[in-house]
């Protein structure tokens, strides 16, 4: 999703992803009993990125409402 773990600049990039095409991959992964890690960066005080939170936010909703 992101492109390192620990914060390197100010802010945070965008994250890499949509929440359409990572829930997308996260639920064909999960129909073949995969499972999936998600890089997140973390700032200093130990947040995380709201862009980021709220793609992963969609993502529960969209694999709630699908699975």
């Amino acid at each position: 999703m992101e492109p390192y773990w620990v914060q390197q600049k100010v802010e945070m990039p965008k994250p890499q992803f949509d929440a359409q095409r990572l829930g997308d991959y996260i639920s064909g992964c999960m129909k073949n009993g995969g499972a999936v890690t998600i890089n997140l960066g973390i700032y200093q005080d130990g947040s995380v990125d709201p862009k980021a939170a709220d793609v992963l936010k969609e993502v529960r909703e969209r694999i709630r409402i699908s699975g």
